[in-house]
């Protein structure tokens, strides 16, 4: 099963890939806003579900938005995945609770989690739950 995972850290995102691997799923991690984009426009929606980070670097694409230092990077790049896959589920990792776009995206196709009380197996599970629902 197709995933992606957007997100630039490094070292903590590691243990996510390979509990996602080790799980069954098929993880294709990009670090930054561009390749992400890049890779659904070229491919188009062929990922059952997108775990989204909600703070990275603007990357070329948001450059000249206002992304408040890349705090809120992410609600420009969900705006575009939505464009582009509107039917998705995503699952917005952050640690950024009161962030008013986070709230606005808040609904069924969108699962909400603190990336400092998730551990790598609890978001398999998540991921598991969320794909056979579909």
């Amino acid at each position: 099963m197709n995933l992606l995972f957007i997100d630039d850290d490094k070292a903590p995102i590691r243990y996510y890939l390979e509990e996602l691997a080790g799980g069954g799923f098929d993880v294709t991690h990009c670090r930054n806003p561009d390749a992400a984009l890049c890779l659904l426009k070229e491919k188009g929606c062929i990922f059952r579900l997108i775990i989204l980070d909600s703070a990275m670097p603007p990357g070329q694409r948001y450059t000249h938005a206002d992304t408040d230092a890349g705090l809120t990077t992410g609600s420009f790049l969900f705006a575009d995945i939505r464009a582009l896959c509107p039917d998705t589920p995503i699952i917005l990792l952050t640690n950024f609770v009161d962030l008013e776009w986070i709230v606005r995206a808040r609904g069924t196709n969108v699962r909400e989690y603190r990336k400092l009380d998730l551990m790598p197996l609890e978001l398999v599970e998540i991921v598991r739950n969320m794909t056979t629902i579909q």
